[in-house]
Parts: structure tokens; C-alpha cells; sequence
């Protein structure tokens, strides 16, 4: 079994060109070692382990110096952030799934739901490779967790659409939506699809170069995503 953890960047031109739709598939063996690691790294930069709003790992924040991160050095923010890609990077096992939708090349107007289908359709994939099973766990958003929901209930009865569309056989139960500061694994996809998404602009600013450049220096090269965002 594999806990699948999804969370998005949502289209947003100028500033942001493109809808992203990532996630970490973390096998089963695998799983109390992120935690604990998460965990460690929380006690380290906030002091305490336990989950609150007030200590959440979310990109945007920790980059531009928000909520808990406020007037905190960028040394240190840098630091934390990097801890994050590299706790990515040391667990055993874990899946890389990335997709991105360019809205304005579309003729469909509820990108987010072909989104979706592409990623249910790689985590599927990827499931069939590791002999696996997984179970989706997202971010809440009321705006498309009922869609959400509802097509992969779809899919896994009628398969994904269009010509090509495959047979959904690998995901169980449903999409269970839950709010990112409950779930330390979530706030680390947050992390992922945040990075894919800072490092496909311009990156010249310092603390998105830093950021590429460790990227790209992973061991299991998390580069690869970086440069080819539909692949695992």
C-alpha cells in the first residue's frame, strides 16, 4: 500500500502560467520514517512537534516570509526549506508525480478536473510498477473536493476519458480531503509541488536559485521532475 499525498498550484497568469498537480507516494515502509523525520525537523526550527497553524511547512510562506515564517532571517528559512526537499529526497521508496496544464492552450474550461484525471492515471501507472495499491489523501479545498470525489469514483467504475483513457484499478476507496496543517506529509507535497512550480519561472531571485540549485543536486534526481513535470 502506498499513502499518496496531493496538492496543487493553482493557474494564476501573469504570476503563475500554469496549473500544477503534484504528489509524493510514499510506500508503506516508508511512512513512520517521513513522519518521524517531519516531525523532527519541526522540533528543530519551531521547538515542538505537535501540529498547529502556527507551524505549518507551506512554500509561499516560508519564500516570502508569511504567517509563522514573518520577520524571520532568510538564512534560516533557506535552511528549512532545504531540510524539506532533502527529507524528500532520503525516504526510501517515494514516487515524484507531477503534472502541469498550460489553461490558456485549452479548450476545456475545468482544467483542474483534466488535471486530475493525468494524475490519477500516473499515480495508477505507478502503482502497477511498485505491484501496489494506493490511497489518495489531498488538500481541502471546497471548490473541487466534490469534483474530485465524484470523478474518481467515475474513473473507477467507467475508466478515465477520452480515446486513450485506462482503466483505474489500483486506487482505493475514495479522495480523502483533509486540511494541510493536520498533515505533516501534505505540507511536504505542498513543499514538492510548490518547488516544481518556483523553479519553472525565471528563478533569478536568490532564494529561488538556492532552492534550484539544491533541487538539482538530489541523488535520486528529483531534477528529472523538475525539467519533465508529467513524469514520476
Amino acid at each position: 500500500m502506498h499513502l499518496v499525498y496531493v496538492d496543487e498550484v493553482k493557474y494564476a497568469p501573469p504570476r503563475q502560467p500554469y496549473h500544477w498537480l503534484c504528489a509524493l507516494a510514499f510506500p508503506e515502509r516508508s511512512v513512520q520514517f517521513i513522519d518521524e523525520t517531519l516531525s523532527a525537523i519541526a522540533m528543530k526550527y519551531f521547538g515542538t512537534a505537535v501540529l498547529n497553524a502556527n507551524n505549518e511547512f507551506h512554500g509561499n510562506e516560508i519564500v516570502h516570509g508569511k504567517g509563522p515564517y514573518k520577520g524571520a532571517p532568510i538564512a534560516g528559512r533557506l535552511a528549512l526549506y532545504k531540510q524539506l526537499l532533502d527529507a524528500i529526497d532520503e525516504t526510501e521508496g517515494v514516487g515524484r508525480i507531477a503534472i502541469r496544464i498550460d489553461p490558456a492552450k485549452m479548450v476545456a474550461t475545468k482544467h483542474e478536473n483534466i488535471a486530475f484525471m493525468f494524475l490519477v492515471e500516473k499515480v495508477r501507472d505507478h502503482m502497477k510498477k511498485e505491484r501496489s495499491l494506493a490511497l489518495l489523501i489531498a488538500d481541502h479545498d471546497k471548490e473541487i473536493a466534490d469534483d474530485n470525489v465524484a470523478s474518481l469514483n467515475s474513473y473507477k467504475a467507467r475508466g478515465t476519458d477520452f480515446s486513450f483513457g485506462r482503466a483505474i484499478d489500483r486506487i482505493v476507496d475514495t479522495v480523502h480531503h483533509t486540511r494541510s496543517d493536520h498533515s505533516r506529509l501534505l505540507q511536504l507535497a505542498d513543499i514538492y509541488v510548490y518547488t516544481l512550480a518556483m523553479v519553472a519561472g525565471d528563478c533569478k531571485a536568490y532564494f529561488c536559485s538556492e532552492v534550484a540549485a539544491h533541487a538539482r543536486g538530489f541523488a535520486r534526481s528529483v531534477h528529472i521532475a523538475l525539467r519533465y513535470p508529467s513524469r514520476i
